[in-house]
């Protein structure tokens, strides 16, 4: 069996035991052979000789890729879906040129099922050759992750809250001081407690390496926490309300500690390490290839769409470039076809359409990706935001940097200018908070929530505040 990596060498070493042979390509050093272009085209001589049985792509953190030509690699092809919740946005379209998506949070591989997209679930791994079996227990608690009150408001709150309750915690900021693999091993395994906070309701890397490491994981509670992990000699959970108490009580319980901590490692090892991935993977990839279907057909327009989006955040040059060379540069004439792509409009638009106006002002006289009209900009996001929003999407307000999706960004921007202008200011502070509500992002929405209660302190909106503070870390 022949398995291309592309991209990040995602399970590289131990698949390495299963296949006959491994080539990764891709930008990083743990690459055979490097490759920083978009355009598979630019191999397609590297991979005559070694003609893959399968392709796996696998999305890397940093830099989302999305490469075009997908039809270059004529074999079938699986998506391994990183940080799915953050990059569902785009992946909802791109992933339709895949044959199969592993899916590192489950809950999303059913909301790709439901895009016609073909996934199942893929929960991330430790890496168990990096764990350190340490007796020494110098940190009572640590923490090791971005520390940023402006991207990261729920995790500053949660650890003041702790702090201000007198809790002592080992801090290593992911941003002021870069850490490599070994030493986040090294400082769990010399905690005693482990503290874990989720962006989203989900299953982050985070956990699996906290148990692994033979410390206690103290996580945020969330429905795939409590599917997944029952068992309260595996992990401690807490939510805003307990957060202090529980706390308390397990460092003040050396036995329990012990327990806990020796009962996660030996349930990590046995499965959750990514020598335990590779294994699953290989059964899937046998399954795939023997199976009698038709590789999925390559669209360009998904490709395109994806694209689109990534560049409207990410601003990657190369993303502009291939969309102007297969679409044009964008004029009057083929206004309709890039809407259409963008799965914006439903055509033919009247002329006296606003709507219609309002693209055609920013894209054919404003040029691809500019925003010199932020106005019609912005407005034209919260009609696309409001458009999604009532069919049922879940959306993703970017209220961080991480997570901005463009389209769900400028709404939100928009919806924070409303807020200074008296006539709209009440209709937008709800909605904003309606938004937050739905992601579940309880504090954010308590911030904007106090501003209203201020503003306007209505009997049906004091029950939401409410609701709101007992939901909150603030």
């Amino acid at each position: 069996m022949r398995v291309l990596l592309l991209n990040y060498p995602y399970l590289k070493t131990e698949l390495e035991k299963i296949c006959n042979r491994i080539l990764s390509v891709g930008p990083f050093p743990e690459c055979d052979l490097f490759f920083d272009s978009i355009s598979l085209i630019d191999i397609e001589n590297d991979l005559k000789d070694f003609k893959p049985d399968i392709a796996i792509f696998t999305n890397s953190l940093d830099r989302p890729r999305v490469y075009s030509d997908l039809n270059v690699i004529s074999c079938k092809k699986i998506f391994v879906s990183i940080d799915s919740t953050i990059n569902f946005y785009w992946m909802r379209f791109y992933l339709k040129n895949f044959d199969m998506v592993l899916c590192d949070q489950p809950d999303l591989s059913d909301r790709f099922n439901n895009e016609g997209i073909r996934a199942l679930p893929f929960l991330l791994a430790c890496n168990h050759k990096k764990i350190i079996r340490s007796s020494e227990k110098r940190f009572d608690i640590s923490f090791i992750g971005r520390f940023n009150k402006n991207v990261r408001l729920k995790r500053s709150n949660i650890v003041n809250k702790l702090q201000n309750a007198g809790f002592k915690i080992n801090i290593v900021d992911g941003v002021q001081k870069s850490v490599c693999e070994d030493e986040v091993y090294k400082i769990y395994a010399q905690s005693k407690i482990v503290l874990n906070e989720n962006m989203f309701p989900s299953l982050n890397l985070r956990l699996f390496e906290i148990m692994g490491s033979g410390c206690v994981c103290f996580t945020e509670e969330n429905d795939l926490i409590n599917t997944y992990f029952k068992d309260e000699n595996l992990i401690l959970k807490y939510n805003s309300s307990n957060i202090i108490h529980k706390l308390r009580k397990i460092l003040d319980d050396e036995k329990r500690i012990k327990e806990i901590s020796e009962n996660a490692q030996k349930f990590i090892v046995e499965n959750h390490t990514e020598e335990k991935r590779a294994g699953y993977l290989s059964i899937i990839i046998d399954e795939i290839i023997k199976e009698s279907r038709e590789e999925v057909a390559y669209y360009l327009d998904n490709t395109l769409l994806a694209m689109m989006y990534l560049y409207e955040k990410y601003k990657f040059p190369e993303y502009k470039d291939y969309i102007e060379n297969n679409c044009g540069k964008i004029s009057d004439t083929n206004l309709k076809k890039h809407l259409t792509i963008l799965g914006l409009y439903n055509f033919p638009p009247e002329e006296n359409d606003e709507y219609y106006k309002l693209w055609y002002n920013i894209l054919v006289k404003n040029e691809f990706g500019y925003r010199h009209n932020f106005d019609n900009y912005s407005q034209i996001m919260l009609w696309s935001a409001e458009k999604k929003y009532k069919n049922g999407e879940i959306i993703n307000p970017g209220f961080t940097n991480e997570t901005s999706n463009p389209m769900m960004s400028s709404s939100f921007e928009f919806y924070n200018r409303l807020i200074k202008s008296n006539q709209y200011k009440e209709e937008a502070l709800k909605k904003i908070i309606d938004i937050l509500v739905s992601i579940k992002a309880f504090d954010f929405a308590l911030h904007y929530a106090e501003i209203l209660k201020n503003y306007n302190d209505s009997f049906k909106f004091k029950t939401i505040y409410d609701m709101l503070k007992r939901e909150s870390y603030v």
